[in-house]
């Protein structure tokens, strides 16, 4: 399965805008880690590992670009809407690039950090898949 773009409800007022993530709702998993990335370099480059388990990344301020490949192909998703995030399934390769000036992403795991659930090469996965 390939990522997929998650509608975030939000409500608008005069006092602003508010988006939920809540678990087992809007991310279809209990969240047990969130992280923030910031004071992001235009030209750098995030990720670039496969996570063995699933992650919803919600522009919060600014845009990037994330491609993800999932090992039948890639696909690139443009993230700008703090209203929408992405959803990203486990063992699945992302890249994130393209950082707007500004940029915020809040991304929100399944899982407790465990260096286990990383491979930063990228065609291990495949290969795992070959010996199955």
């Amino acid at each position: 399965m390939t990522g997929k773009y998650i509608a975030l409800p939000t409500f608008c007022g005069e006092r602003g805008a508010l988006s939920v993530a809540e678990g087992c709702k809007e991310a279809p998993f209990e969240i047990r880690r969130a992280f923030f990335l910031y004071d992001l370099p235009e030209l750098a480059h995030r990720g670039r590992h496969i996570y063995r388990r699933q992650e919803l990344v919600v522009c919060v301020h600014g845009a990037c670009r994330v491609m993800i490949d999932d090992g039948a192909g890639e696909t690139v998703f443009e993230l700008n809407d703090p209203a929408r995030g992405l959803l990203i399934p486990a063992d699945t390769w992302r890249d994130i690039s393209d950082f707007a000036p500004g940029t915020v992403l809040a991304v929100l795991s399944d899982a407790l950090f465990s260096e286990d659930d990383y491979l930063w090469d990228r065609d291990a996965l495949g290969r795992e898949r070959t010996a199955d």
